[in-house]
């Protein structure tokens, strides 16, 4: 920042901040004293820094303006959108690009004083304004402890109210991983809206344990990945199938990698409660799991033995009574197939059916034109047992 000081990014105090050091190491203050998890830091220019945080309830994105030497700080935008930022060589201008549920994408240019509009430069056309899009709502479900969980929810583009739907519960859940915004969609592929078209609601909850709600929101899981997760899925869960248009009796459940370590823990704990589900490259084991993530979370496994044996999908295959199908992609470098295959194993050790799928070639998603193949046997899987 100048000759003798300098900025530090640190959690310390709970949210991802700025702090205001002197070469000495004297701190001299915090930058932000509000409960936002800073996202990207742009620069600093007459006394000001500049950089986005995310809104308090992860959503959305601002932009701060806030004085180094003095109590100054503004919000330059705040309107709750998804914002992405690039600040102009001199400092002067940001090019924002946006969008919110509502607004496909609009870029512009704004100034870095007051985030006043200079011009905009593309506000693009809805590209699905001639197809049947189903309605995207973005509401929130309280914990007991009174925490908030974003939650989003796709509906038939002719939802009926009074009709009764079958659900699909779209799983992640895991660290590093925001599955909610309030951008174009709120962040859902397409693949949901067709799903939903075939008279599907699906419905999706970021939990403790996903990313950009603070240390204390994502760090609880640690130690035992999965517990506090599946305890927010199922309040997800239970808030859905209040719902008098849902069929409760017909809820699947799908993810992909930690959503397919989800999806069969969900199913290996709460059998009465779904139908079905679809696993993708999950981890089973995470004595299987690269060193440098699992350790993160799980600590050492010497350190960790009952949390590593309480998290060990394999040991626990007897457990499972509805349809599973787990993929895998053949080559799979972060989710090596030993993980699913050594379910497989355990399932046939223990005379239990399951069903199983392998991408040749692929690695750890399956892309290309392959995609559409994996898309539609999801679907057909959970439309085939979803009854």
């Amino acid at each position: 920042v100048s000759d003798n000081t300098f900025l530090w990014r640190s959690e310390r105090n709970g949210f991802d901040n700025f702090y205001l050091y002197n070469t000495s190491g004297k701190l001299i203050k915090k930058i932000l004293n509000k409960k936002h998890v800073v996202k990207d830091f742009y620069g600093y220019s007459n006394g000001h820094v500049y950089f986005s945080s995310f809104t308090k309830d992860g959503l959305g994105v601002d932009l701060w303006r806030v004085s180094i030497d003095k109590k100054s700080k503004k919000k330059l935008i705040e309107d709750g959108s998804y914002h992405s930022f690039k600040m102009s060589p001199k400092k002067s201008f940001f090019i924002d690009q946006f969008s919110n549920i509502e607004t496909p994408r609009i870029t512009r240019i704004i100034t870095a004083e007051n985030g006043d509009l200079v011009t905009d430069l593309l506000v693009s056309k809805n590209p699905l304004q001639d197809y049947n899009i189903g309605k995207t709502e973005l509401f929130e479900i309280k914990t007991e402890g009174n925490i908030s969980l974003n939650a989003r929810l796709i509906k038939p583009h002719d939802f009926d109210q009074n009709k009764k739907y079958p659900a699909l519960i779209y799983v992640y859940n895991g660290p590093g991983v925001q599955l909610i915004r309030n951008n174009w969609l709120a962040s859902a592929p397409l693949w949901m809206y067709y799903l939903a078209n075939q008279g599907y609601l699906v419905f999706t909850l970021d939990g403790r344990g996903s990313e950009n709600r603070g240390r204390d929101f994502e760090q609880v899981i640690f130690g035992e990945l999965g517990k506090i997760e599946m305890v927010d899925q199922m309040i997800g869960y239970n808030s859905l199938i209040k719902n008098p248009f849902v069929d409760k009796n017909r809820i699947a459940v799908h993810g992909w990698s930690y959503g397919g370590f989800m999806t069969t823990n969900l199913l290996l704990h709460y059998p009465d409660l779904f139908t079905c589900g679809v696993a993708g490259g999950p981890v089973t084991n995470w004595s299987y799991y690269e060193v440098m993530y699992t350790e993160r979370y799980m600590d050492h496994p010497d350190d960790n033995k009952e949390g590593y044996e309480k998290t060990n999908l394999v040991n626990q295959v007897n457990l499972l009574q509805d349809p599973l199908l787990m993929i895998h992609g053949l080559i799979d470098d972060i989710v090596v197939p030993k993980h699913s295959l050594e379910f497989v194993k355990s399932s046939v050790d223990s005379n239990i059916q399951m069903d199983y799928f392998i991408y040749p070639g692929h690695p750890h998603n399956v892309r290309g034109k392959d995609r559409l193949h994996l898309i539609q046997k999801i679907i057909d899987y959970i439309r085939i047992n979803n009854n």
